[in-house]
């Protein structure tokens, strides 16, 4: 009898005091106390906090451990022993294991149960159950309560390559619960078919605190066998194979929140599992009962529309091999509208990287705006960079184990080096980031020119070792020709050319564009793009094809670290295409060739303006202003009445076309620093409407000028040295960044009543002199 109240008892315990009242019901049964400690070793708190990942993320450790355990049992089920199974991933072990389920099917093998653990609105009791091989008493130890354990070291085809796992749940729960019992077709012929049931508690071991479980006989120390509390598996029958793990008391930041939202447990589940390797059935019982059937972002996003996306192949090379990683993106809709990124992805995720489809990597938007080029796209875009292609081996040196960030490794380094540089020479996302800086720089309150303002911020940067004079776009990337207008491109393509000539750094990738008069589908629908390289030892492997896209491809080839200096040429076909009338169409070609370098010479800089412009925007560095107002429709989405403005690189033409007294910058090959001022902060309309009495509108005009040149010096120097924290791989704090702005504008502020005074004073006496 006591027996099945212990196991009742462990199945529906949900706070603290349950388990607490569990523990003193296995010690009656025991009939002594004998504590363990989790992993064996006595202060284990360290060890299960030495991780970087926010627990709301680590939660879905266990969601993995028990599609590991649905997938063992399914495979030994049907090959008898796991060295007879002869799969290579997680994802096609599910896939051939689970073939005639449906989704709803599959989803019941895992279930995860949000509940109240009576401790507030920010902890929660998190309930998982698998119905996968389950363990034996004498598993448990080794297994659930190990920590660094080799149990799926080597098994490709399960997802437990690092030795952590759920342990690491432990430290954000006041207790634990484990109820398990092995699946009577994988017991030993010596195995009894009992339930275990084990209490993780905490207690204060010397000077901190240490996880412990109690077992049936004393434990002194590593080594020693001594099996956790279990009942014939007779005494309680309605408990079938498999786990059920209660954490009690979980600390979270918003898992429970309503579905949808972007911290609650399935968007996280969604965006960290973006594509799992089974689905589960999710509830939470402190919103609604219902059950939600979670598969993924991948496969929510799948036939939905967004914004844009696209995808390309990165090639990269590592350990004398080259390997091909798809990279992908998604726009949504601007923050605020029905559409953006916060109605699907969790919140800090701009960018993931993925592992078994699982999210090993990521960076916040902050992050990809500090990494990439793409400045306006940080808060409305989703990239996925699915490692897969990486042996399993190269993948666990990437990661750290609790699949929180890249380890900081030569490889690693390459890898995320390669991989901002391709996002920031993808055409598609420079159209996209440029037509969002045209809308914000685009209109005005007021038809005022700002390019005065702009010489005078120029003249002021002209300081020895210092210089903010337009970038050049490129930066030593690719050459990207501008895309071709829907009218100019055509069913059967007319032209194809390339440059004539490139650099590639050794070890790194260069993406090359090529032009083709042709329709986005020509390729591949009607026509594949061949490449070859003469040089020996760049093959296929080294070499993607990207997407046809308003007139542009690209190719790219990764340059192998082993590789001499020289010059090679690069082969491009097109050729075997049907016409949209029938017949063959003439074939394409065009050769580049490949300069191999060490490193890329510095790039000359743009020759200087012709003689009767000196006077102008070679005046000092070149920079541009431009006034707008969060308050206007056309509004920056993240502005508000605190924000001083931002600082944007726009090019030349850009700027040119939306600001006719910025029309020499027409054609020219630069990106400009532009200080894009808000005239809605309310410092400044603070300032300005407490001295509106004492000027007249010429002086109002002139004071706005003057903070414009004062806080225009202080966001560039700011700009300048985010813009250098970038180049070294370190993200610049926003919030930082934003109080320094506000900082400078209230000192540019401070000073401004004074001269007002005097300038008022000399206006009053010009006037008196006529």
């Amino acid at each position: 009898m006591l027996n099945s109240i212990i196991v009742e008892t462990a199945l529906g315990a949900t706070t603290e005091q349950e388990a607490i009242k569990l523990q003193d019901l296995i010690e009656s049964a025991i009939g002594d106390r004998y504590p363990r400690p989790v992993g064996d070793r006595p202060n284990n708190i360290g060890l299960l906090t030495a991780s970087g990942s926010k627990y709301d993320h680590k939660i879905l450790e266990l969601v993995t451990n028990m599609q590991d355990s649905v997938l063992e049992k399914l495979a030994l089920d049907k090959f008898g022993s796991r060295a007879n199974v002869p799969f290579t991933t997680p994802h096609e072990a599910a896939a051939k294991l689970l073939e005639d389920l449906t989704y709803k099917e599959q989803a019941n093998y895992i279930n995860v149960t949000l509940e109240d653990c009576g401790m507030g609105k920010k902890s929660v009791t998190i309930v998982a159950r698998d119905y996968g091989t389950g363990m034996t008493p004498s598993q448990v130890p080794n297994t659930i309560f190990h920590l660094g354990a080799g149990y799926k070291d080597g098994v490709d085809w399960q997802q437990g390559n690092f030795g952590l796992g759920g342990a690491t749940t432990l430290r954000n729960a006041t207790t634990a619960i484990l109820v398990t019992r092995r699946d009577p077709i994988l017991l030993e012929s010596h195995e009894e078919d009992r339930i275990t049931v084990a209490v993780v508690q905490w207690r204060r071991e010397r000077t901190t605190n240490s996880a412990f479980y109690l077992v049936t006989t004393p434990w002194a120390r590593s080594g020693d066998l001594a099996d956790p509390f279990s009942v014939p598996s007779k005494d309680f029958e309605d408990f079938g194979p498999g786990t059920h793990l209660a954490l009690i008391g979980y600390n979270t930041e918003g898992l429970a929140r309503k579905s949808g939202d972007e911290r609650s447990f399935d968007t996280v589940f969604n965006t960290r599992l973006y594509d799992p390797v089974l689905p589960i059935t999710y509830r939470n019982l402190l919103v609604r009962p219902r059950p939600e059937y979670l598969r993924g972002l991948k496969s929510r996003l799948e036939g939905s529309t967004g914004e844009a996306e696209g995808h390309e192949v990165l090639p990269f090379s590592v350990g004398g091999n080259t390997y091909q990683i798809p990279i992908r993106y998604r726009l949504f809709s601007k923050p605020g509208d029905r559409g953006s990124t916060r109605n699907f992805i969790a919140k800090g995720h701009a960018l993931i990287v993925t592992s078994n489809g699982q999210t090993h990597y990521h960076w916040s938007p902050q992050e990809f705006r500090s990494h990439t080029k793409h400045k306006k796209l940080y808060n409305r875009i989703f990239v996925v960079v699915e490692s897969d292609a990486l042996p399993i081996d190269i993948r666990t040196e990437l990661f750290t184990a609790d699949r929180s960030q890249m380890v900081q490794t030569d490889a690693a380094r390459r890898l995320e080096e390669a991989i901002i540089s391709f996002l920031n020479d993808w055409a598609e996302l420079r159209d996209h980031n440029s037509a969002l800086i045209r809308e914000a720089i685009a209109g005005d309150a007021s038809a005022r020119h700002t390019i005065d303002i702009a010489r005078k911020i120029s003249r002021s940067l002209k300081v020895k070792g210092f210089s903010t004079r337009g970038r050049d776009t490129h930066n030593g990337g690719t050459d990207t020709p501008l895309p071709a207008d829907s009218e100019d491109l055509y069913e059967d393509p007319t032209h194809f050319e390339g440059p004539e000539s490139v650099s590639a750094v050794i070890g790194k990738t260069r993406g090359i564009y090529f032009k083709l008069n042709a329709v986005d589908d020509f390729i591949p629908q009607r026509a594949d793009i061949s490449v070859t390289c003469t040089h020996p030892d760049i093959g296929d492997d080294e070499i993607a094809i990207g997407q046809l896209k308003r007139g542009r491809v690209r190719i790219t080839v990764s340059v192998p670290d082993h590789l001499d200096q020289g010059e090679c040429l690069l082969n491009v076909k097109i050729d075997n295409w049907v016409k949209s009338s029938g017949g063959l169409g003439m074939p394409f070609d065009w050769r580049t060739v490949l300069d191999v370098v060490d490193e890329l010479e510095p790039r000359k800089p743009n020759p200087k303006p012709p003689p009767h412009n000196k006077s102008r925007m070679d005046e000092g560095n070149l920079v541009a202003v431009i006034w707008k107002n969060h308050e206007d429709e056309d509004k920056h989405d993240d502005w508000d009445a605190n924000t001083v403005g931002e600082v944007q690189l726009i090019s030349g033409d850009d700027l040119a076309s939306e600001r006719p007294d910025y029309r020499e910058l027409a054609g020219q090959d630069i990106s400009v620093p532009t200080i894009i001022l808000n005239r809605g902060y309310a410092p400044l309309k603070t300032y300005i409407h407490a001295r509106a009495r004492d000027l007249t509108d010429r002086g109002r005009e002139a004071a706005e000028d003057r903070y414009a040149v004062g806080i225009g010096v202080g966001m560039i120097m700011l700009f300048n040295l985010e813009q250098q924290a970038s180049k070294e791989m370190r993200q610049t704090d926003p919030n930082v960044l934003r109080e320094a702005q506000r900082t400078a504008a209230r000192s540019v502020l401070s000073v401004l009543p004074e001269y007002d005074n005097l300038a008022r004073q000399i206006e009053e006496g010009d006037d008196a002199s006529r």
